[in-house]
């Protein structure tokens, strides 16, 4: 019985966590670049960023404003440090989708790649 019990909880952890996951075929892994089109034909909508660090946007400099340049508007800021981490925002709806990349971008290389995402309710101004 115990076992059974294991098993139902189980599944509802499984069943649950899709549903608030949502269905995003994202590959840790993947390409930015080719996991980016995927969003925007998925009806995510890149969210632009205006976060400030002292008197700069933190998108400004770095490899951020690499990517900026290269018309990736959703960037919010990189690391600038150690594996180049970099961060990325979406909406679609009342959903938002944080993605992290990490490398550097190269665009030669088919770079940054894909580290980790989040979704969820969109944060007030978000």
């Amino acid at each position: 019985m115990l076992g059974v019990r294991l098993l139902m909880v189980s599944l509802l952890f499984v069943i649950l966590g899709r549903a608030f996951a949502g269905d995003l075929a994202l590959k840790t892994g993947e390409n930015f670049s080719k996991a980016r089109q995927y969003l925007v034909a998925s009806g995510w909508k890149p969210v632009i960023s205006h976060k400030m660090l002292g008197d700069m946007e933190k998108r400004s400099w770095g490899d951020a404003r690499l990517l900026f340049d290269a018309g990736f508007d959703e960037i919010e800021y990189c690391s600038g440090t150690g594996r180049e981490f970099c961060f990325f925002n979406y909406r679609t709806g009342r959903s938002c989708l944080r993605v992290t990349t990490a490398g550097e971008y190269r665009k030669e290389l088919d770079s940054p790649k894909i580290l980790r995402w989040k979704e969820g309710a969109c944060q007030a101004g978000g």
